[in-house]
């Protein structure tokens, strides 16, 4: 039985039995793992507290011989994210990042910049007075490190470099030239400005990819094309998004 020690983010929680927790971590190290800790829900038990959604956590853990379960042994916060748990925009969003997250990712699949990107993406959120363009950055990385990735540098049907003009396909996925868009007819306009945000945010580091400034009609669009994208793509019910748009 080995024994682990790993940064995480809190992806969601459960009550098992009486005094126990059954938890879905993304760990920095490990990927996502679902770990029991046990004896945590008694009124004198801070753990539990710590296992909240989208907290930073360190946790020890050790895998279970009878199952694919772990035994989280040991659970320190790190950061509560007070700041976003105050503001209920903030907190729809929060729960849409680590929503997402799971709907992308395979159990003890380790992607250390997906938790990068993850937490990094909190620590933003916890900040802007504006959630709506962390969100697209979020989701464009999120599409991008796991696999996801939109082709947005030339017609995903012909190959074509893109000339003055393109729309966006969810069905193909990615850009589609306007002699190709009739294979698409859901396919739809993308300004110029929306197309140079998206390979802005692709080509950008953490630190600097948090200064975009994007203009309310490119950010509405932006927004519209990923909620498209995600559910083509992602077979899953991401049932925060829907509370995302209501904020």
């Amino acid at each position: 039985m080995s024994i682990e020690k790993s940064q995480a983010i809190v992806l969601k929680r459960q009550k098992l039995r009486e005094t126990s927790v059954l938890a879905t971590l993304y760990t920095k190290d490990f990927g996502k793992i679902s770990g029991v800790m046990k004896g945590v829900r008694g009124i004198q038990n801070k753990s539990v507290n710590f296992l909240e959604p989208f907290t930073l956590c360190e946790v020890v853990f050790y895998k279970n011989k009878r199952g694919g379960l772990y035994t989280i042994s040991q659970c320190d916060l790190l950061d509560y994210f007070f700041e976003i748990r105050t503001n209920y925009e903030r907190i729809v969003h929060a729960l849409y990042f680590i929503d997402l997250l799971d709907a992308v990712t395979q159990a003890e699949d380790s992607n250390s910049e997906l938790f990068e990107l993850i937490y990094e993406s909190l620590k933003a959120l916890k900040v802007s007075k504006k959630p709506a363009p962390v969100k697209s950055i979020y989701e464009v990385k999120t599409l991008i490190l796991s696999g996801f990735k939109p082709r947005v540098d030339s017609c995903i049907s012909c190959d074509s470099p893109i000339g003055e003009k393109a729309k966006f396909s969810s069905k193909y996925g990615g850009l589609i030239c306007y002699k190709c868009c009739a294979k698409d007819s859901l396919s739809h306009d993308i300004f110029k400005g929306t197309l140079a945000s998206m390979l802005h945010i692709e080509k950008s580091d953490f630190d600097s990819v948090w200064r975009l400034d994007m203009t309310s009609r490119v950010r509405r669009q932006l927004s519209h094309i990923l909620d498209d994208f995600i559910k083509f793509h992602i077979d899953k019910n991401i049932r925060s998004r829907s509370f995302v748009n209501q904020a």
